[in-house]
């Protein structure tokens, strides 16, 4: 990239006319005539610093957070589409499937569930319980979530 009138552009691609030679013949020759391209490329420190035009740079950032929202407001149309279009296809379906979908939401949150086992009482509320000496205190949990954050945002 290069800095042309305040704007960064892309430096021309560097263009080799070259053929592939696959044929067995040359290749099992006694002494097959390679081509060799040396290209200098120059290091980073040998680089001249670009100059920084601030106005473009604000200019570059104002876009890309206006690119960000349309984006957003994008994925959210797309979404509240999908979810009409399901709605209006088959009304009652739908509604019975969204509704246990948040009733599965629901019991995540608040800890119950199928899967609680049978003292869901007991076990619920030993998940709920923080501190130290709860299950979200533990060393096991701690290592977990940072591999997690490790791992970044998905």
């Amino acid at each position: 990239m290069i800095m042309d009138k305040g704007f960064m552009v892309d430096v021309p691609p560097i263009e080799l006319a070259y053929t592939i030679r696959v044929d067995k013949v040359f290749h099992s020759s006694p002494n097959p005539q390679y081509t060799i391209y040396d290209i200098r490329v120059p290091l980073a420190s040998q680089q001249k610093p670009l100059p920084l035009d601030i106005a473009a740079l604000k200019d570059i950032t104002h876009l890309n957070d206006t690119l960000a929202l349309i984006n957003a407001k994008i994925t959210a149309s797309q979404a509240k589409h999908k979810f009409l279009t399901s709605l209006a296809a088959d009304p009652a379906n739908f509604i019975k499937r969204w509704t246990s979908s948040q009733k599965r939401d629901l019991d995540v949150i608040t800890g119950k569930g199928p899967w609680v086992g049978a003292d869901e009482d007991w076990q619920s509320a030993e998940w709920r319980k923080g501190g130290e000496s709860g299950v979200w205190g533990s060393r096991e949990a701690y290592e977990g979530v940072g591999t997690y954050l490790g791992k970044g945002t998905r």
